[in-house]
């Protein structure tokens, strides 16, 4: 397919399983890293050795305006954005009982509103196009049970699930535009159980 996509922490296992992937299906790729340059720019030399289209771009999600920054950026460069991946967030291990409210606001920041900002600024591009994917990735179950050892697990995944749920109208009003949220745990047990996954882009 000739479209472009940007996958958020495409250094981790996950992310880079989740690029190339995508890889075989589309034209392009944006690979989002925070701190290791050099693990992103092997992984885009990687794609441009296939003959894709592939930027690496550095943004720290915690921070308010570097999601929707990140996305300016992928459409300059590459010229679009049609497939938008959130692979971001980060846990802190830690019981929730002895986190800091500033540890709590920078995991609520980097799992919710990164999303939030990423979709926020993808949207319109992919209404002008009237194509459009994008995928939350959350941890499995942690909604309903939580993570009593880990801070911020149980709004990383609620908040995903609530961010998918809010956005999900605004697919109906723009012709193309398809939200899925997948769950993270579930797509990297099966890739290390041999039965592999398989990220489908429907057309």
């Amino acid at each position: 397919m000739d479209k472009v996509a940007l996958v958020t922490a495409a250094t981790s296992d996950l992310g880079k399983a989740i690029v190339l992937e995508l890889a075989e299906l589309i034209k392009g790729v944006a690979v989002h890293y925070q701190t290791n340059r050099e693990k992103a720019l092997k992984l885009v030399q990687e794609l441009k050795d296939r003959g894709l289209s592939a930027v690496a771009l550095a943004a720290d999600l915690t921070k308010a305006g570097e999601a929707a920054r990140l996305v300016k950026e992928v459409e300059r460069l590459l010229g679009r954005l049609d497939i938008l991946v959130n692979n971001y967030g980060p846990l802190l291990v830690k019981p929730w009982t002895d986190c800091t409210p500033a540890e709590v606001e920078t995991l609520w920041r980097a799992n919710v509103l990164s999303a939030w900002e990423t979709m926020q600024a993808a949207l319109p591009g992919m209404r002008r196009r009237q194509w459009g994917r994008i995928v939350n990735l959350g941890y499995s179950r942690v909604d309903e049970y939580g993570l009593p050892r880990n801070c911020g697990g149980s709004p990383e995944a609620g908040g995903h699930r609530n961010t998918s749920r809010t956005i999900r109208p605004a697919r109906r009003r723009g012709p193309g535009c398809k939200i899925f949220r997948h769950r993270r745990s579930r797509l990297y047990h099966r890739g290390q159980s041999g039965g592999g996954w398989r990220l489908e882009i429907i057309k």
